[in-house]
């Protein structure tokens, strides 16, 4: 959600946001995204070919599971650059022949530089990034423990946890 933010801020004619889970949609649509689609009941190659044709210029996968890695190469347009955002856990299978043939980019990206953290402060503080409607729940340094049971169960709607010390 933070990355559509940055996206929509930086000029990005239409952001499309895809999850499974429809809390986190409802919260990407609240924020701005301009589409929004359930990944886990909508075939989202189908839909990027009916409604925008030419398939999808930039990609940014901040899930990084072979899965979502396939589907972005699947819609993306031919030269399209795909940044690996999210970090994958061991080894992914991909079409390699079809990144190939439509000549995309695959672009890993794992830390910041101190750049980075400064024009997200500027963001923030401009109020063009939004990050409290991320936090979904609040814990003291005491509940760390219930902090990280209640990310790890995902019972309830989490976003972001905030420790509060």
């Amino acid at each position: 959600l933070l990355v559509m933010q940055v996206a929509k801020v930086s000029g990005a004619k239409e952001v499309i946001i895809t999850d499974l889970l429809d809390y986190r949609l409802k919260k990407a649509r609240d924020l701005g995204a301009d589409r929004v689609v359930n990944s886990g009941w909508e075939n989202l190659a189908n839909l990027v070919k009916e409604d925008y044709g030419e398939k999808i210029d930039l990609i940014y996968d901040c899930v990084s599971i072979e899965e979502t890695i396939s589907q972005a190469i699947q819609i993306a347009r031919k030269g399209t650059k795909i940044l690996i955002v999210g970090v994958p856990e061991g080894k992914i299978g991909i079409n390699l022949a079809y990144v190939q043939d439509r000549e995309l980019e695959l672009l890993g990206s794992l830390m910041y530089a101190k750049e980075d953290f400064t024009t997200a402060l500027e963001l923030i503080h401009q109020g063009k990034i939004k990050v409290r409607p991320l936090v979904s729940h609040h814990f003291t340094l005491e509940e760390t423990d219930k902090a990280f049971q209640k990310i790890l169960t995902m019972k309830e709607e989490v976003l972001k946890v905030l420790i509060q010390i």
